[in-house]
């Protein structure tokens, strides 16, 4: 049965988890693949993942990014279908190659910007009880 709305799973770091999410249809497989961050999967590990998992998008979690050189390297090593990221990587790029994906905390609102953003995610609802 399709499920009724877009469901992304992130952070994921091994090849059962990501199996076991496109087998119950999840649209989007989140990766953190900025070196440093928690959670990272280097290029390598994640292409023996990719080979085995079809059927949901891929994000690139990119957490923590500073410059455009980390990008292009992400995209070349990645090939990502969608680029995810917070406000203080939203503001350092005039213009993306790919949809975006944007965190937003509960403080926070979304930016002037000539980028309109793919989806939205908010603070709020991990921090609202029973929530799933």
């Amino acid at each position: 049965m399709p499920l009724r709305t877009v469901v992304k799973v992130g952070s994921v770091t091994n090849l059962s988890d990501a199996r076991y999410c496109a087998g119950m249809g999840v649209d989007m497989l989140g990766f953190n693949v900025q070196k440093g961050q928690e959670n990272y999967v280097p290029p390598k590990q994640f292409q023996e993942i990719r080979g085995w998992v079809t059927g949901p998008l891929v994000v690139a979690e990119v957490y923590g990014i500073k410059r455009q050189d980390e990008l292009n390297d992400i995209l070349e090593n990645y090939k990502p279908d969608y680029l995810e990221m917070g406000l203080a990587e939203f503001s350092l790029f005039a213009s993306f190659p790919l949809p975006i994906i944007l965190f937003i905390a509960e403080n926070e609102s979304v930016p002037d910007s000539h980028v309109m953003p793919a989806y939205l995610l908010s603070e709020v609802a991990r921090n609202t009880p029973d929530t799933y």
